[in-house]
């Protein structure tokens, strides 16, 4: 009987991963992420085609993943053609090919003092969660919660913070990576226009990482019930696609570009480009 593949195994993560998740847990607090979003609403946006970025992943490999050491780029066509192979809407499966597109902070930002860069990915990779209240113990290496500074704040480090019950999630911010950089991109008023994703593509790229909240079962105290609906379409469609497709299998990228997606991306994207 063959062994079945267990995906999200941290017990024996490197010590790369362990210290992905310590840095992360150090050095995003509250102060950290409104910078971010002042960086990204001051920055001078990058044009760049969509098939142009998907492809800088082929040079990024993402420290925070347990599971796998290809280039991120071959993770996103096995995310995009599993969800194409089990008859996915076009919407979604375009999500699944550009769900960790925000990854290329690396290349746009490329600062390791920001944790946006190869090397150091803390500002970019890893699963998410909310500053501006206490961290829980539904997060991923929990035992590094204590090394936050907001802990010590009295309504940063409180159970709600600064929110309030049911507040809604698109009303908290997001610790600062990948997922939220893309949702930014995909919602800035430079980019208005430039594609067609649906609202629910949205949100599923600004929380595909946050598994304390939809694999873990932690903040529910701050969802309404549009988020119930997101999280579910998550956790029973999105994350077949994201989480139990990795595979050692390299796919031809520029035979399926051709083949497929080339002409699925001028569906959604039809200038074929954003800014970043």
């Amino acid at each position: 009987m063959t062994e079945l593949k267990v995906f999200r195994s941290y017990d024996n993560a490197s010590e790369n991963v362990k210290n992905h998740y310590r840095l992360m847990r150090k050095n995003q607090t509250y102060a950290y992420v409104k910078k971010m979003h002042h960086k990204f609403n001051t920055r001078s946006p990058c044009k760049m085609t969509i098939e142009n970025a998907i492809r800088l992943l082929d040079n990024f490999n993402d420290n925070s993943d347990p599971d796998t050491n290809l280039a991120n780029v071959q993770h996103l066509f096995q995310s995009a053609e599993s969800a194409r192979k089990n008859g996915e809407e076009r919407w979604m499966i375009m999500v699944c090919l550009i769900h960790d597109l925000g990854k290329m902070l690396f290349y746009v930002w490329n600062d390791e003092s920001i944790g946006c860069s190869v090397n150091y990915q803390w500002g970019a990779t890893g699963d998410t969660f909310m500053v501006g209240c206490k961290l829980q113990d539904s997060l991923i290496y929990s035992e590094y919660n204590h090394e936050n500074p907001d802990k010590d704040d009295l309504v940063l480090g409180s159970e709600l913070g600064i929110y309030q019950k049911n507040c809604g999630l698109d009303n908290m911010l997001c610790a600062w990576g990948h997922d939220e950089y893309l949702y930014q991109v995909l919602t800035d008023d430079v980019n208005s226009g430039l594609h067609k994703l649906p609202v629910e593509g949205l949100k599923i790229i600004r929380y595909h990482s946050f598994y304390p909240w939809h694999n873990a079962g932690g903040y529910r105290e701050f969802e309404n019930e549009e988020d119930k609906k997101i999280r579910n379409l998550i956790s029973d469609v999105f994350n077949k696609y994201d989480l139990y497709t990795k595979s050692s299998e390299m796919l031809n990228i520029d035979k399926l570009l051709d083949e497929y997606y080339r002409e699925l991306i001028m569906e959604f994207f039809p200038e074929g480009y954003l800014y970043f």
